[in-house]
Order: structure tokens, then sequence, then C-alpha cells
């Protein structure tokens, strides 16, 4: 139930088609070790990973994704701004919230960061502290997962402290 409660395998209510991807209930342990490292049957969309990622860095709260944030004509003056939706609260204590951001700038922040020597001197050198994570998903070769193919991943937000992007 916690990743349903962090919005994975459900619609996000962004202005898109999309699905709700696939989080499945364990039927034993290699089932429920699968789901928590993202694989078996479960299935997860990028705009639901980004949801939830963004409520990771702005304090808990889930809003509801939009791909327009204002309608602007060559005038310059908006003529629409869309508003933000709150959806839900991340369903963990403050406390674990803080472990998780904390982790989350050490990838970037801390030399032992999976993510430390791609993006701290990035970082660093444009002035916006950055945190996120790091993945590797193996690529299926003729049914069988590639010892030597992958793909790697990153999603985080930043600035740390005010995020304005993901």
């Amino acid at each position: 139930d916690m990743a349903r409660g962090f919005g994975l395998g459900s619609i996000t209510g962004v202005q898109l088609d999309e699905d709700a991807g696939n989080i499945p209930d364990p039927m034993s342990a290699l089932d429920a070790t699968n789901n928590a490292i993202g694989q078996g049957a479960t299935l997860v969309t990028p705009i639901q990973v980004a949801r939830f990622i963004a409520a990771i860095g702005n304090g808990g709260t889930l809003y509801t994704p939009s791909v327009v944030e204002r309608i602007v004509p060559p005038s310059g003056e908006p003529s629409y701004v869309f508003t933000s939706t709150v959806s839900a609260q991340l369903p963990i204590s403050p406390e674990n919230l803080q472990i998780l951001q904390d982790a989350m700038v050490s990838v970037v922040k801390n030399p032992r960061g999976t993510a430390y020597y791609v993006l701290n001197a990035f970082s660093s050198s444009y002035g916006i502290p950055i945190a996120g994570k790091t993945g590797t998903a193996e690529i299926a070769v003729n049914g069988q997962y590639s010892s030597n193919q992958t793909n790697a991943s990153f999603i985080g937000w930043g600035p740390i402290e005010d995020p304005k992007f993901i």
C-alpha cells in the first residue's frame, strides 16, 4: 500500500491520456522483493515518478500534474493561469520524509553518491543545489535480462530548499 500512497499504479489526473501502471499485491516474499525494487509485474509511468519525487522535494504534498502552467498571448499578459490542485499527502512521517530528502541530497553531494561525479560539478557551477535518485533498469533480450545492457536514469529536484523544477 505504500507505493500506492505515493501515487504509483494509479492515474495522476494529468491532461494527457495515461495508463495507471500496475502495483501488484505480492503473493510471495519474492514478489514483495521484486515490487520493492520496481521489478516483476510492477509498472509505473514517468509522470507518476516525477509526481512523487516532487512531493518528496516539496515536503510531502502530491499535486495533480499539469502540462500547461499558463496561456499567454503575444501581448505578454496571461489570459489564463492554471492553479495547482492538491491530491494527497505522502503516507510517511516527517522524520522519514527528512531521511528520504537527505539521502537524495547525498546522491548528488556526497562523493559516494551515484550521481556525484556527473551532477555535483554542474550543481556547484550553476549554483543550483539539486537532489535526486539514480536508477538502472535491466533490458530484456530474447526473453532474458541482458548481463551487459541497461538503461540508466536520474530524477531529481532543485533547488533543494525551494524546488522549482523536477
